[in-house]
């Protein structure tokens, strides 16, 4: 099985995003700003409504993370955190740390439901193509992994993973 990793910036599948995110929010009264990324995400002024609250900010940041990776499986595609956290158009600082806030989050999700994780889809750019040693300690917590982040063990566990993950999403295959 042979994967790709794929940098993204400014290649056309963040266009894309960009366009997908203008076509779902359309109507919806938020604003995006110029580059795609919304920086502020209001209710609708004219219905009176508040800013979105941080929990509600959150759920649409996860949501958008696993479409994000959900369609990046269907092409069986991996990501590093650093574009992971640009196509979710996190503003600095510690843009990697809340989108692997996220992942995390995401992994139980995906454990629960008994789903393979979709969060072996990053991988940190210095990590020999694995995910960083959070993504096996929180497989650990979960009960999905026993032994060190880094190694033999870790990577077949990743690599298993991984082949889950493709052929999960493979028959959700659009196109």
């Amino acid at each position: 099985m042979l994967s790709r990793l794929v940098y993204f910036p400014k290649a056309p599948e963040l266009m894309q995003v960009v366009l997908d995110l203008n076509k779902a929010i359309e109507g919806s009264g938020l604003g995006l700003t110029q580059s795609g990324c919304s920086r502020s995400m209001a209710w609708p002024e004219d219905e009176g409504s508040a800013p979105l609250s941080g929990n509600d900010e959150a759920r649409v940041l996860k949501d958008r993370l696993r479409q994000i990776l959900i369609e990046l499986a269907q092409t069986e595609t991996v990501v590093t955190y650093k574009n992971l956290a640009e196509r979710l158009c996190l503003m600095p600082p510690q843009t990697i740390h809340r989108a692997t806030d996220l992942l995390e989050k995401l992994m139980a999700e995906d454990a629960e439901a008994g789903r393979p994780l979709l969060a072996a889809l990053c991988v940190g750019r210095l990590r020999n193509d694995l995910p960083a040693p959070g993504f096996f300690m929180t497989a650990q917590v979960l009960g999905l992994f026993s032994g060190a982040p880094e190694g033999p063990v870790a990577r077949d566990f990743y690599m298993r993973e991984l082949a889950r993950v493709f052929d999960f999403y493979r028959q959700f295959r659009s196109g």
